[in-house]
């Protein structure tokens, strides 16, 4: 039989692993939000005398992005809850 680590380290290494893995989903959230400020930039940005954000073809994609982004944060909140 083959171990990692030490023999009864195991649930320590196990641990460790869930640890770095929902540190990597909050970080992955964090990078999220940080892509999301895209949607002042279209408030501000005008073209054609009106700003960029009014059209559909930019609302949808940030509306579905801002979407999905929440439900990962939540998702990964939860997961830290228990």
């Amino acid at each position: 039989m083959r171990f990692v680590g030490q023999e009864g380290e195991g649930f320590f290494h196990i641990i460790a692993g869930l640890i770095r893995a929902y540190r990597d989903c909050a970080e992955a959230v964090g990078i999220g939000q940080a892509a999301l400020e895209g949607v002042q930039y279209a408030k501000e940005r005008v073209v054609f005398g009106r700003p960029i954000g009014q059209n559909q073809g930019v609302q949808f994609p940030l509306a579905e992005a801002y979407a999905r982004l929440e439900a990962a944060e939540l998702m990964t909140f939860k997961r830290l809850a228990l």
